[in-house]
Parts: C-alpha cells; structure tokens; sequence
C-alpha cells in the first residue's frame, strides 16, 4: 500500500514512515549532543575569559532558546510517534491523519533546516569568539614574558642593592669606629692641650719675678755703678740687661700665647679696614722716619672677634715693616681677594723674604728663619697669630722669594662656613 502527499512526496508503507521519523529523531538527538557539547565549550571560554562574560552569556541565552525549542519538539515528536503508532494499528481509518503528521513533519523539517542555519551561524560565532580568544592568549603570553624578564632584572637589581647596602652598612661600622677613635684622640689632644696652656701659664708666671729681678739690679748697677766700670764689666752687664729684657719680651710673649686658649671667642661683624687703621696706628713708632709705599686695598667684612682679628692685622703688618727695613723703599699692599667663594686676605711686602724650604717652621713658637741679630723678634708673633686664625676656623700660609718679598695670605673660614654667611 502507498501513501501519497499532495506535494508529490510518498512513502511506500508504513515501515518507511515509521524509518523516516526514526532518522529524524536520531539527528535530532545528534544535534542535540552538539548542542550540548557547544554549551560546554562556551561555559569553559566563560570561565576562562571574564571580558567575554557577556557576549557568551548572550549565545548560552541563545543555546538554551534553542534547546527548550528543541526540547519542545522533541516532545511534538513524541507525541507524533505514539500517535502514528496508533494509527498505524487502526490503519484502515487513520490515513488521512498520517498524511497530516506527515505535513506536520515536513514543516518540522522545514523548521529544522531554519534551526541548523542558526546554528551554523552560531558555531561561526563560537569561532569568531575563540579565534579572539587565541589572540588575546598570545598576547597574554608575550605580557607573561616580559613580566617574567622583568622580574628576573628586578632580582638583580636587588641583589646588587643588597651588595650595596651590606657595603654601605660596613662603611658606616668603620666610620663609626673611626668617629670613636678620633673622638677619643680629640679628648687627649684637648687635655694635652689644657696641659701646655697651663704649663705655659705656670712657667709664664714663675720666670716674671727673677726676669724682672734681675733686669731691675742690672739697671740699678748701670745707672750708679757705670763709671767706675771697666770696659768688659760694663759690656757684660749691658748683655745681661739687654738678655733680661729679651727673656722678660720671650715671657710677655708667651704669656700672651697661652692665653689665646683661655679668653673666649667673641665673634661679630668688623670692618677689616677699621681694623688694618687701628693697626696702622698701634705701628706709628714703626713707620716714622721711613720711605713706605703702603696701599691699603677694598677688604671683605667678616664675622669675627675685633679684639683678636686686630692683633692678627698688626703682627703681619709688623712683620712687613720689620723685614723692609733694609730697604730704600718699603712696598707694603694690604688688601683681600676671593677664591672659591671664601674671602682670603694678604699683606704683601718688598722685603727680604725667605726660603720656601723652610716656611714649614714659619708658625712654629720660638722660630725664626733670620738671625736675631739682624732681627729684632721672639718667634712667637707668627705662632699668635696662626692661632688666632686656627680659633676663627681659617687658616694662614705664605708665599716668598729669598731677597724679593713675601707675602703672608688668610682666611677666617672655610668654604661651607662662609656659603652659610
């Protein structure tokens, strides 16, 4: 027997009906299992990629449409199935029914077709998605790389921060150690210090009395006793006077040099030119009867004790004008020049000057580059004043030439101390 649609489609019995709906029934469960499979893929590329959340959750909306429509023909089917099945036992009757399932199943074919259209679309979709999904992958590699570079160039950087820090805390042990050890070193050296200024003082103290006892009876002597004197008894008590009042001048001298340590260091603004004519004034007796070209240039003002920084100005000034003597003119310049930020002040002369092989004893107390014969002095006036700079914080040297001149340079400060001024 042969069942034959209007269209012109037949099926030859009911076995064939029966096949064909089973066949439609197995691909609807195979496309079912793809379903279900892409559903799994999607969770996963979900799961993997927070940035795709929403789009894939819109194709999971769309899959789970699709599902529930599939689901929802499935049961059509099945219900088509009992129901052919049941025609198929009251056959007699039941054609006409049969010819309108088998309508029914080709609309659902139909439909099917539309379906598989939209699915293939979607799978397209699916490989557009994991086609972004491998180049945000590789790109998330190549960042994981360079993260990785980076990493392994910042743990040789802290390595070598560490080398660096270990060594800098070993300096700071040694200059720690070296800060105990001068500190110490400074302690003894001022208690030596304390030591010699004191001795000095003492000594200073104990010698005034015989000095100037026995500068008193020689005079005594000189002034009653002279013309019944021989030759060589009078110049022997001339020397003893004249040695008596050299060694009174040695004590005056080094009383005053104990006391530079002892008298307090009152610093405030002077005018350096103030200073060098008060000097000039204390040195008149010097300075008269003599042929001087003396020049005082601009000076910087300091910051300094006047009383002090004065003495410093008429030691050197009598300096220049003690060894110009010999001279037929005697060139004096005073004045100040600044080197490296610091002020540094000179007194320059014509004189005799000295051999720079021997400027190392200059400051020394007691030392003399020049015969005392032919140079009044104690060689102590030098060591004042060195002293007096060393206290202010600066220091004093001098450069010279044998039978040309000198010239004695200064400064109160150091190059820090005076960018703070």
């Amino acid at each position: 027997m042969n069942f034959v649609e209007d269209d012109g489609e037949q099926f030859a019995d009911v076995g064939d009906l029966r096949r064909a709906m089973l066949n439609i029934l197995e691909d609807f469960t195979e496309e079912k299992e793809r379903l279900q499979e892409l559903q799994s893929a999607s969770l996963n590329i979900l799961e993997d990629f927070a940035e795709e959340r929403k789009r894939l959750a819109r194709v999971q909306r769309a899959t789970l449409n699709i599902l529930e429509d599939f689901t929802a023909e499935k049961h059509r089917l099945e219900e088509l199935r009992r129901a052919a099945l049941n025609i198929l036992e009251d056959f007699g009757d039941e054609k006409n029914r049969l010819a309108g399932v088998q309508r029914a199943t080709l609309n659902i074919l139909d439909d099917f077709t539309e379906e598989k259209q939209r699915l293939e679309e979607l799978r397209r979709a699916s490989l557009n998605i994991l086609e972004d999904f491998g180049d945000e992958r590789n790109r998330l590699a190549g960042v994981q790389r360079a993260t990785l570079n980076i990493l392994e160039d910042f743990g040789t950087e802290k390595e070598q921060m560490h080398q660096v820090q270990r060594a800098t805390l070993n300096l700071l042990e040694d200059f720690d150690a070296e800060k105990t050890k001068v500190a110490r070193t400074n302690r003894q050296l001022e208690a030596s210090n304390q030591e010699l200024d004191s001795f000095c003082y003492t000594v200073s103290h104990d010698l005034r009395a015989p000095v100037r006892g026995t500068n008193g009876f020689s005079r005594i002597l000189l002034e009653k006793y002279a013309s019944n004197m021989e030759g060589d008894g009078l110049h022997c008590l001339h020397m003893i006077r004249d040695n008596s009042l050299r060694m009174g001048q040695l004590i005056d001298d080094l009383l005053a040099f104990s006391r530079l340590s002892q008298s307090p260091l009152v610093k405030e603004p002077v005018r350096q030119e103030a200073l060098v004519q008060a000097a000039l004034a204390t040195l008149e007796a010097e300075r008269k009867g003599r042929q001087i070209d003396l020049a005082v240039g601009e000076l910087t003002a300091a910051k300094a004790d006047p009383r002090l920084l004065k003495q410093v100005w008429v030691n050197l000034i009598a300096n220049a004008l003690k060894y110009t003597r010999g001279r037929d003119k005697a060139v004096i310049r005073i004045g100040s020049e600044t080197k490296n930020g610091v002020p540094v002040y000179f007194v320059q002369d014509n004189g005799v000057g000295f051999d720079m092989r021997y400027a190392h004893k200059l400051f020394g107390v007691f030392q003399r580059l020049h015969r005392a014969e032919d140079y009044e002095g104690t060689g102590v006036g030098l060591a004042i004043v060195q002293r007096i700079i060393g206290r202010h914080g600066g220091r004093i040297w001098a450069q010279a030439v044998k039978n040309e001149g000198a010239t004695f340079y200064f400064t109160l400060q150091e190059a820090g101390d005076h960018a703070e001024q």
